[in-house]
């Protein structure tokens, strides 16, 4: 038996092609973490639906970075009022912070304790340079927003860390807008190349179209589940819990064998993993807060 090869190569083409664009289409359609709809109602709806529960939650709720996005649900606590007199900025390393001031770890914080009365925990993994720009601008469109903001500041804050900011991109560049006037607001280390790149993966991303997949055909496994009673200081039987003030705890067996010292062969570079002007214009957000409003507000370095 003679197989034409040509025909054959190009039946192959022609089967990888369908196939790549019912990947595609599915994940760009559904797109079950907001990654290239912000103003997709399914997942609003969704995580309003998570926010609602985890306000009025006794023991929190789970939240699987596979169903539910971490920025996406922040956001809802940033808008909505809580009436606490200052509001964290950050990565991870700050999401045990609760709502009294206290470690969900059980850890002294004694020397926050003297500036805050009540936390509002907006933290969230892997935060950089932009996300400080856009919570703080979806904290000023809050009817009540806290007195003070904090910014817990990382040695990757201000590097090419990661791009899951861009779920941010509308308010980033609203608050960079109220600040400068030069309307130069590309952040410096976000491109239009960058963020193709970063589309095409998602968009392409077997693992995406299994989520996808998963959230049309069993949405209710995508409904927030409330965490039973557990002991915040030993950490979540299961998976990261948040509370209704935005802090949260994360899987036990991960506490038990992380390494928290981030600053561990991290080597500072100009110009590779940070730039000049970006602190300069952290200097001016904070200058900014302070002219529009009478309160006080401050960057918190944890030591």
């Amino acid at each position: 038996m003679i197989i034409d090869t040509k025909k054959y190569i190009i039946s192959v083409v022609i089967f990888l092609s369908i196939l790549l664009i019912f990947l595609a289409t599915t994940n760009y359609y559904i797109d079950p973490l907001s990654l290239f709809n912000k103003e997709n109602k399914s997942s609003t709806s969704k995580t309003k639906l998570f926010y609602e529960k985890t306000i009025n939650s006794k023991y929190g709720v789970y939240l699987d970075e596979k169903k539910f996005s971490f920025r996406e649900v922040k956001k809802f606590f940033a808008l909505n009022n809580q009436k606490k007199e200052c509001a964290i900025i950050g990565s991870s390393v700050v999401d045990m912070i609760n709502g009294s001031v206290t470690n969900n770890l059980g850890e002294d914080l004694s020397n926050l304790k003297d500036q805050c009365s009540s936390v509002l925990n907006l933290s969230v993994p892997q935060s950089v340079y932009e996300d400080y720009f856009a919570f703080t601008y979806l904290l000023l469109q809050n009817p009540n927003p806290p007195k003070k903001i904090i910014f817990n500041i990382d040695p990757h804050s201000f590097t090419k860390y990661n791009y899951l900011w861009d779920y941010f991109s509308n308010e980033y560049y609203a608050m960079y807008n109220l600040i400068f006037s030069d309307n130069n607001n590309q952040s410096y280390f976000f491109t239009e190349k960058n963020k193709l790149k970063r589309n095409l993966e998602n968009i392409l991303s077997f693992e995406y179209f299994l989520i996808s997949i998963k959230q049309f055909f069993f949405k209710n496994e995508f409904l927030p589940e409330e965490a039973e009673y557990f002991n915040p200081s030993k950490g979540s039987d299961k998976i990261h819990v948040i509370f209704s003030d935005g802090s949260g705890v994360t899987e036990r067996k991960l506490i038990e064998k992380k390494n928290f010292n981030v600053t561990e062969d991290f080597r500072i570079v100009n110009g590779k993993y940070f730039q000049e002007k970006t602190f300069q214009d952290f200097e001016k957000l904070i200058l900014y807060l302070k002219k529009i409003t009478n309160k006080k507000y401050q960057s918190f370095k944890k030591n």
